[in-house]
């Protein structure tokens, strides 16, 4: 593991991290972990950046928008 990854463990106390390039391929990481079916709603905040709905959309979870 880099220096990076072991002080980002002990800084946050979890065992394992992982680095991506973005947050949309983060969204793509999580979202699949919480274990939603398909077509399960997911919530956006009203003023979001357009990758964020993309990243559930292309997922296939519906996301709502809270306006």
């Amino acid at each position: 593991m880099s220096a990076l990854g072991v002080n980002l463990c002990q800084l946050s106390g979890a065992r394992h991290v992982l680095g991506v390039g973005n947050a949309t391929r983060a969204r793509h990481l999580v979202l699949p972990a919480t274990r939603p079916a398909v077509g399960d709603r997911v919530r956006l905040p009203a003023t979001t950046f357009a990758a964020t709905a993309s990243a559930v959309l292309s997922l296939w979870f519906d996301p709502v928008c809270r306006c």
